[in-house]
C-alpha cells in the first residue's frame, strides 16, 4: 500500500489512487466491506499506517524498482542464453548442409546458397507467445485491459507478468495481483517463477486452443 488511506466507516485502508479510482467511477462503498462511502472526505491520508510499512518492509519505490530491474535483468540474459544456442545449433546445421554439397556434387557445379536473412551469422527470432489476458469474472476492483491479446517472449514469468499488469492498470504493489487460469472447469493460481513457455507446455497443453490467463487482486483473508 503506498500512501495508504482509511475509510472512517469501517476503518479499511487502500491505496491513495485505487480508492480515489473507486468512488471516481461511481462505486461510493468500501472495496473490502461495501460499506456506504459518503464522499472524499470520509477517507483520511493515514501516515502512521505508511510509517509503519515502511519500520517492516523498508523503501517499497526502491525495492520493486529493484524486483523490476531483477525480472527485466534475467528475462534478457534468458533470451540471449537462448538466441546463443539456437545461433550456435543453426550454424552447425549450416556446416553439416555445405560439407555434403562438397561431398556429392563437383566443386565446378556447386550451386550458392540462396540469400536468406535467417542464415546471416546464425540469425534467429526469438521464440515468442500470444495469449490472452483478461479480467478474472468476478473481479471488480481492477479495471480491464483495453488489448486482451499479447504477444510477447515464452520466457516472461509470471512475476514480470504482475508487474507488466500493475504498470498497465495503475496498481501497486504488483504482489498483490494474482495470475490464474482454468484447469478442468476450475481456476487455479499461477506461481510467479513459472514460465509462459512451461504454462503453455504443462497446463494448457491443447495446440488448438489459445492460451487464456485471468488476474485478480488477491483475496483478502477474513
Amino acid at each position: 500500500i503506498k500512501n495508504a488511506r482509511c475509510v472512517k466507516e469501517c476503518l479499511h485502508r487502500f491505496c491513495d489512487e485505487c480508492i480515489d479510482r473507486c468512488i471516481r467511477i461511481g462505486k461510493k462503498e468500501c472495496p473490502t466491506c461495501r460499506v456506504h462511502i459518503p464522499s472524499k472526505r470520509s477517507v483520511r491520508p493515514d501516515p502512521a499506517f505508511d510509517k509503519l510499512l515502511q519500520s517492516i518492509y523498508g523503501d517499497v519505490e526502491k525495492v520493486e524498482k529493484y524486483e523490476e530491474e531483477k525480472t527485466l535483468r534475467l528475462n534478457k540474459e534468458k533470451n540471449m542464453n537462448n538466441f546463443t544456442d539456437q545461433s550456435r545449433k543453426l550454424g552447425i546445421r549450416q556446416q553439416s548442409k555445405q560439407r555434403k554439397k562438397h561431398v556429392n556434387v563437383p566443386s565446378s557445379e556447386t550451386p550458392s546458397l540462396p540469400y536468406s536473412p535467417s542464415r546471416v551469422l546464425g540469425l534467429e527470432e526469438s521464440p515468442l507467445i500470444e495469449f490472452v489476458l483478461r479480467r478474472y469474472p468476478q473481479e471488480s476492483k481492477v479495471d480491464r485491459l483495453i488489448k486482451e491479446h499479447i504477444r510477447t517472449s515464452r520466457e516472461i514469468t509470471v512475476e514480470a507478468l504482475k508487474i507488466f499488469l500493475a504498470k498497465k492498470l495503475s496498481f501497486s504493489p504488483p504482489s498483490h495481483l494474482q495470475i490464474l487460469t482454468v484447469v478442468d472447469e476450475n481456476y487455479i493460481v499461477l506461481p510467479d517463477d513459472i514460465t509462459l513457455a512451461l504454462i503453455r507446455r504443462d497446463i494448457c497443453d491443447d495446440p488448438t486452443k489459445e492460451v487464456v490467463l485471468h488476474y485478480r487482486i488477491l483475496p483478502l483473508k477474513r
